[in-house]
C-alpha cells in the first residue's frame, strides 16, 4: 500500500460513465463503480473509498492525479483489494440502494439453495431483490393481459 499519496473524499467526474438506469457521471465515497483494467481482464466492481488528489511519480511514470481509490471485489468473490482506478476506465457509477444490499444478501444466502428451481428462475427474471419480494408481488397483483 502506497502511503505517499494525498487522498481525500472529493467527487470525481467519470466522463465515460453511462447515464442509463441508475448510473451517474460523478463518483464519490460510498458509490459503486464498474470499471475495466484493459480488455483482457474484463470489468470489475468496486466501491469508492476516496479520491487520489495526487501521488508522486514512480520511476518513468507520470504523477497520478484525480484517480479513484476503490475497494474492488474479485471476480470470484473471494477477496477485496485496493485498486487505483483511472476515471476514464469507469463505465458505470451508482449509489448503493437498499434493494442492492438486499439482493446481494439473498443472492449469497443459504436460502437461495433451498428455493425451488421454478421460483429461482422466475425470481431471476423478475427484477425483485428476493424471491419473497417477487412472491409478495405475485400474490397481490393480477397478471398482465
Amino acid at each position: 500500500m502506497r502511503t505517499d499519496a494525498t487522498i481525500d473524499r472529493k467527487q470525481v467526474i467519470c466522463k465515460k460513465s453511462s447515464y442509463l438506469g441508475f448510473s451517474k457521471v460523478t463518483a464519490r465515497t460510498g458509490d459503486m463503480v464498474v470499471y475495466s483494467e484493459g480488455t483482457e481482464w474484463g470489468t470489475h466492481v468496486g466501491r469508492v473509498i476516496g479520491r487520489i488528489a495526487y501521488a508522486p511519480a514512480l520511476g518513468n511514470e507520470q504523477p497520478i492525479r484525480n484517480y479513484l481509490i476503490v475497494a474492488s471485489l474479485s471476480n470470484d468473490l473471494t477477496f477485496v483489494g485496493e485498486r487505483w482506478v483511472n476515471p476514464e476506465d469507469v463505465s458505470q457509477v451508482f449509489a448503493v440502494r437498499p434493494e442492492t444490499a438486499k439482493l446481494l444478501a439473498f443472492f449469497l444466502s443459504p436460502e437461495f439453495g433451498h428455493e425451488s428451481v421454478d421460483n429461482l428462475r422466475r425470481w431471476t427474471e423478475s427484477g425483485f431483490a428476493t424471491v419473497n419480494d417477487w412472491l409478495a408481488y405475485e400474490v397481490t397483483h393480477e397478471p398482465v393481459k
